[in-house]
């Protein structure tokens, strides 16, 4: 599916704590390609992860949302 929304909220967290967000991504000016978020810390002991509402400020069902994968760079 292709995304149409231009107001994607994510959120970075480690444990419980927002580390930073939301990031506003507009999704309709991207397809098939890597968006940076940011760059943040990562502990990797499995706390730290990424998260994404399906509230974009659009009117409901007039768009659609995408998420798939998300890139941990060393």
């Amino acid at each position: 599916m292709y995304a149409t929304t231009t107001n994607a909220g994510y959120y970075v967290y480690h444990g419980l704590t927002i580390t930073a967000g939301p990031i506003w991504v507009n999704q309709d000016v991207y397809c098939d390609a890597w968006v940076s978020l940011g760059t943040y810390p990562c502990y990797a002991d499995g706390l730290d992860f990424v998260a994404m509402g399906d509230g974009t400020l659009e009117t409901a069902g007039t768009t659609n949302i995408g998420f798939d994968a998300i890139a941990w760079v060393k």
